[in-house]
């Protein structure tokens, strides 16, 4: 938030974590495990769509209220794939005019459950057409130079990266 409003860019920023949780302390013990089984591992019971649908439609309304031109999130980790996976889909099938931006630790090559990635989570949505761009690496030039539209700018829609020094 501080680099974009350094360049003069209204920003807000939205937990959809913290409210994702408050929402979901309110469901039931089975509804709660249901979609933490469902995020963490890809299960599914008969219920679980009608959460996440209750879920995105939740975050869409947070979403609409700011009426955003670029809605970037952060990747905390592998565990939020399925989630930004589902947020990304569901932002380009309703506000397909919103530019979407994915960084973070969650978006890198990795390996989990013993696979590893040949590409990065944020090249692969990229590739599918459910982010516009996506930051690996350290974004505090990065994502300075993304709002310039510098998107040549190393880690920006790219695996290659610059590691910032102290220089």
């Amino acid at each position: 938030k501080a680099i974009a409003v350094k360049l003069g860019r209204k920003c807000t920023t939205v937990d959809f974590n913290a409210l994702t949780l408050q929402w979901m302390t309110k469901l039931s013990r089975a509804q709660f495990a249901s979609l933490k089984n469902f995020f963490l591992y890809g299960t599914t019971s008969n219920s679980t769509p009608l959460y996440v649908d209750q879920l995105l439609a939740n975050l869409m309304t947070i979403v609409n209220q700011h009426q955003p031109k670029i809605l970037a999130i952060s990747v905390f980790s592998d565990d939020c794939r399925t989630a930004t996976r589902l947020i990304c889909q569901h932002m380009k099938d309703h506000m397909p005019d919103v530019k979407i931006l994915i960084g973070g630790a969650g978006i890198a090559k990795g390996q989990k459950y013993g696979v590893s990635d040949a590409v990065s989570f944020g090249e692969k949505l990229k590739n599918q057409g459910l982010v516009d761009h996506y930051i690996i690496g350290d974004a505090e030039h990065s994502f300075q130079e993304f709002l310039q539209n510098n998107l040549t700018f190393p880690g920006i829609n790219s695996d290659n990266w610059q590691l910032l020094t102290n220089n």
